[in-house]
């Protein structure tokens, strides 16, 4: 540690270590019997090594003892002479939002016991009383001050032009879509269950963690309390800490100057932003008991409403806050008797508590009104698209998608969202469908830049680029990992470009599969454009297309590789003259009918238009069927249309004992989903006990035992499956598919005429009920097909990516020479 502090030191730096880890910081090791901070199990080995080295340093200079530089900690450690200085500094945060947040953490899910954590935490609070110590929220509120005495602390000299130097600095650690660069701002606390309440109501060690670091206790914990001209006061019986005011145990704490959060005179715009509005109370619970006293004695008008659900909101009470929003808007009978702008608030913090309630599908109806109310709020109509869609609604969903591109015509999200929803729904023919793709796409083209090809040798690898956001256990990630990992590297330089914000297990396993895997999610157009073209790619291959309003497809226009191409992700054209090819197979676009929809030329390969590696753990699912046939449906619920949902209607007609499941992550625990499709079926004369929901998302095994537990598959369409189609033929469950004109219309059907087994393929929704009825009627010869299913999926091109990489590679090269 002292040849490191030297080593710094020579070099006029300063040697900084963090406090304590995050686990350290909830808590742990404090849960560990020896109720010990590992920092000083650490601070008593390094005194014991740096004594050591001392001694070995006094007999080498012969008695004369030469004094280390200085050596610094956020925990600053050093040797003086014989003595070992240590400058200690914690930082602490509300237990409520400590233990919340925590609990979300997977590196915790195998070792959490809330019992163990909150005494954790108490013993915790009670080692940083032995040091000086900052509250997150006092640095929230005045981060100058609280920087500044950190500093004092620690005995680090106070750059007053931190907050310029971090706002231009760009290498933190962490996700970049979860930091806000440059806004220092308290945020609400996220939704709190009721029950986590009841259950801390007798807990001594949250009150003493409290007690200790000098918070007061929660408003859910208090009772009901009443401002009086006495100040307030707790009625009998009211739950209350054992003390609201600040312990004299807290003396040690770096207290924020109440003075320096009011705004400075002569402060840029940009200080003030990064500053917690001066309005906003600092004590949030104290907000809502004097909320509802003003609520109570205004008999619940507009204001108090909104100021209250504001004050329940930020301590997570989002749920009592959502449901005071829907008793007031109720109890108005329609909203516009209000003025629009005091409409326009009710809508916006109901929707706001709704969805951060995990209630989000029931603020459609209030959406629906809002958009009558103000028919171009850019946000809300983005959002109830996006719901609506979710729920199924395709088209109405579509038509908000077409009201906010007349408001921004521009929109990108809009856009995007727009050209998906239009391959969902049954209303557009194949040329309407790619007319829209080139309108809209006019909107993404712009002049292409001339990319050089760079000089190669004969035999050197192929360049090549992937681009996507999808890199992670996504439908896209799923299926490109095999295809990555198939590569050979001795022919192609693979590089990764993941462009999105999720990061997990199979982003992991992607990156140890390639060359370069970079992450660019946050990086703006000229950034990615000069990394990329840096990288002198051969082939560059978007897996996005118009997913999603952040796509690159704009950048992409301009072009970034000599050669570009889509393969993948989009099931349509991108429209952009910069993207030259579309790699597809014969099946999935029959070639000479569907080359004028696409603006690329499309490239068809003999493998497949995909390649798979099934589950190791669906070869040990085994189908139980009961007595009476069920038909499942997997798809994502915008795919599935009313042409589809009267086609499945008239199968259970004719199939009288048959029943239908229905069945996507959790979506179907949504109540309005349910009762739609009741009401859907209920009008093709189905009654509702013959529906079956999946209310909870299952997990990998449930899944795909639910999946093979099936007669019989019915795929949506005109969209088809793609991974819910390969997920059921790993587990043999046959798939009726309605073949359509072009690939999004035709990834299920292309699957099994490859496979062999056009019988199983529609050409329109009248035939596609008459082969699920005739298998419905012969479930001994559907056993038979289901194991002639399992065995031509398995040892068939569908799941041999390395064919396909190999045939990508070939592809690569043809095009570069």
């Amino acid at each position: 540690m002292n040849l490191i502090a030297q080593r710094a030191s020579d070099r006029g730096m300063t040697l900084v270590v963090r406090d304590w880890s995050h686990v350290d910081w909830i808590g742990f090791p404090f849960t560990q019997p020896t109720m010990k901070s590992a920092w000083d199990t650490f601070s008593s080995s390094a005194r014991a090594a740096s004594e050591e080295l001392a001694d070995q340093e006094k007999d080498l200079n012969r008695g004369n003892q030469r004094v280390p530089p200085d050596c610094a900690f956020d925990k600053k450690e050093c040797l003086v002479g014989n003595e070992w200085w240590m400058a200690r500094c914690a930082t602490v945060r509300h237990p409520v939002d400590q233990f919340l947040v925590s609990k979300r953490m997977e590196a915790l899910g195998a070792v959490w016991d809330d019992g163990l954590i909150w005494r954790g935490m108490r013993a915790f609070a009670e080692h940083v009383q032995a040091m000086p110590w900052v509250r997150y929220e006092d640095f929230l509120h005045c981060p100058g001050t609280a920087l500044r005495k950190i500093c004092d602390v620690l005995g680090f000299p106070y750059d007053d032009r931190w907050r310029q130097r971090w706002q231009s600095y760009d290498k933190i650690t962490g996700a970049a879509a979860k930091r806000e660069r440059g806004v220092i701002a308290p945020k609400p606390r996220e939704a709190v269950d009721p029950e986590f309440w009841k259950s801390l109501r007798h807990n001594d060690d949250f009150f003493a963690t409290l007690e200790l670091l000098g918070y007061p206790t929660p408003e859910p914990l208090r009772g009901r309390w009443y401002a009086g001209a006495a100040g307030i006061g707790s009625p009998s019986g009211a739950i209350v800490a054992p003390s609201q005011r600040l312990p004299a145990t807290c003396s040690k704490a770096i207290q924020a100057d109440s003075a320096s959060v009011q705004p400075i005179l002569g402060e840029s715009q940009s200080a003030r932003t990064s500053r917690v509005r001066s309005d906003r109370p600092t004590d949030w619970d104290e907000a809502v008991v004097q909320a509802r006293q003003a609520f109570e004695e205004s008999s619940g008008d507009v204001e108090s409403t909104l100021r209250l659900a504001e004050a329940l909101g930020w301590i997570g009470q989002v749920d009592e806050a959502a449901d005071l929003l829907l008793k007031r808007m109720n109890a108005s009978k329609g909203v516009s008797q209000h003025p629009a702008a005091i409409s326009v608030r009710l809508f916006s913090a109901t929707c706001d508590m709704l969805d951060r309630g995990e209630r989000k599908y029931e603020s459609i109806p209030i959406r629906r009104r809002w958009a009558q109310v103000d028919p171009r709020h850019q946000g809300n109509l983005f959002q109830l698209s996006i719901l609506l869609a979710g729920v199924g609604e395709t088209d109405e969903s579509i038509s908000y998608c077409r009201q906010l591109l007349r408001t921004d015509a521009r929109h990108t999200g809009a856009a995007a969202n727009y050209l998906l929803y239009m391959n969902y729904s049954d209303r557009y023919s194949a040329a309407e469908i790619s007319n829209e793709h080139f309108r809209i796409g006019m909107h993404f083209t712009q002049p292409s830049d001339a990319v050089p090809t760079r000089p190669r040798m004969a035999a050197e690898r192929v360049r090549v680029g992937y681009l996507g956001s999808d890199f992670y256990t996504h439908p896209v990630g799923k299926i490109i990992l095999p295809i990555l990992q198939s590569h050979d590297r001795q022919r192609c330089e693979i590089n990764v470009y993941h462009d999105g914000k999720i990061s997990d297990a199979t982003t992991h396993e992607i990156n140890e599969s390639v060359d370069y895997f970079t992450n660019v999610h946050g990086w703006s157009g000229d950034r990615l454009s000069e990394s990329v073209r840096k990288d002198e790619l051969d082939v560059l291959v978007d897996l996005g297309g118009y997913t999603g309003g952040a796509n690159r497809l704009k950048l992409l226009a301009r072009r970034l590789a000599p050669v570009q191409a889509s393969f993948l992700g989009y099931p349509h054209t991108s429209a952009i003259p910069a993207m030259d090819y579309r790699l597809t197979d014969r099946f999935a676009d029959p070639p000479g009918l569907t080359d004028h929809l696409y603006g690329e030329q499309l490239v068809w390969l003999e493998h497949a238009h995909l390649a798979w590696r099934p589950y190791e753990i669906a070869q040990d699912i085994s189908p139980v069927l009961g007595k009476q046939p069920v038909l499942g449906v997997f798809n994502n619920v915008a795919k599935i249309s009313p042409a589809a949902i009267a086609a499945y209607a008239q199968i259970l007609k004719r199939v009288p004992q048959a029943s239908i499941l229905f069945k996507y992550g959790d979506r179907f625990g949504v109540s309005i989903l349910r009762d739609r499709y009741r009401q859907a079926f209920a009008a093709h004369g189905v009654p509702p006990h013959r529906l079956q929901f999946r209310t909870r998302a299952e997990t990998l095994q449930e899944h795909l035992q639910t999946m093979a537990n099936v007669d019989l598959a019915l795929d949506a369409f005109p969209y088809q499956g793609t991974m819910t189609s390969l997920e059921c033929l790993c587990v043999g469950t046959p798939i009726i598919s309605c073949c359509g004109d072009y690939y999004a219309h035709r990834a299920t059907s292309a699957m099994f005429i490859r496979m062999g087994l056009q019988e199983l393929v529609a050409d329109d929704s009248d035939e596609y009920v008459e082969i699920a009825v005739e298998l419905l009627h012969d479930r001994e010869g559907l056993k038979g097909l289901r194991a002639e299913v399992w065995n031509r999926f398995h040892h068939g091109a569908l799941t041999n990516p390395h064919g396909l990489a190999g045939e990508l590679e070939s592809t690569f090269a043809g095009w570069v020479r």
